[in-house]
């Protein structure tokens, strides 16, 4: 859950600020991924999911006004009605050094748990997708870079131009499950590929055995399959505990190797 909560904290704290003033236009955007979070995160404790929404009745109040807002009143209000966990070092989006992975693996997991999550709504209910739009929107809006916002923006207009593209309850799922290789292949030996994380399709052969057909194309129900376990509330929990202990391994590892070299 560390990934995740850094992933809100740093949109919060940190994209959203980077402006002198939020337009009546860009507080829209921020309430509707708040209130995304209070439907589809899996927050730790209820006061969490409570102080989101304090935080959207707010902008709520503020959008009702019609007038853009200084961002110090913005931070104010976050100081008052954000109390969720400070940022923590990454677990699974650790890069090789603090300029690698982080925060945009953390916002890609974010919203691959959000499309899970509201699978599972929408297979009890007739609502509507809206964890995709939200996330269209938000990244142009927020996203520090810019050629990445438009280059999403640009692959998520088939939302937009065909109706028919999110027809099923686990069609945002699997949307975005090809969007995020789409964009891994193009970004493979860019400048912002970690060195020790080659940009590659997820998921692997060895996480998942069963993904791949004989002839290398994917199954795309056992992909969904994967996706709706790795990406659930419970899932994600156990995965950051697992990376931590091979973290702390790995370290020990190096340590008992350093003393040994000592005595030689």
């Amino acid at each position: 859950m560390i990934d995740l909560y850094n992933a809100v904290q740093h949109s919060l704290r940190h994209n959203v600020p980077l402006r002198s003033n939020l337009t009546v236009h860009e507080m829209r955007v921020l309430k509707e991924f708040l209130d995304l979070l209070v439907q589809f995160f899996p927050f730790q404790k209820e006061s969490h999911k409570d102080d989101i929404e304090r935080l959207s009745d707010w902008l709520n109040h503020r959008i009702s006004e019609n007038s853009e807002i200084g961002i110090t009143i913005y931070d104010q209000a976050l100081k008052l009605y954000n109390a969720l966990p400070a940022e923590q070092e990454y677990v699974k989006c650790k890069g090789s050094s603090s300029e690698f992975r982080g925060y945009p693996c953390a916002l890609w997991s974010l919203f691959h748990t959000l499309t899970v999550a509201e699978f599972k709504l929408l297979l009890n209910t007739q609502g509507k997708h809206k964890v995709l739009f939200v996330m269209r929107d938000f990244i142009r809006t927020f996203f520090t870079c810019a050629n990445c916002a438009d280059e999403f923006w640009k692959m998520s207009a088939e939302l937009i131009e065909n109706n028919n593209s999110l027809t099923i309850p686990r069609s945002s799922v699997l949307w975005l499950w090809r969007a995020h290789n789409k964009v891994n292949k193009r970004l493979q030996c860019d400048l912002t590929e970690d060195p020790q994380y080659p940009k590659m399709e997820y998921p692997k052969q060895s996480y998942c055995a069963t993904c791949l057909d004989e002839k290398s194309q994917w199954i795309e129900s056992n992909v969904f399959r994967h996706l709706l376990a790795y990406y659930s509330a419970e899932n994600i929990e156990k995965n950051e505990n697992s990376a931590t202990s091979e973290r702390l391994h790995s370290s020990s590892v190096i340590f008992i190797f350093i003393v040994l070299l000592s005595f030689v």
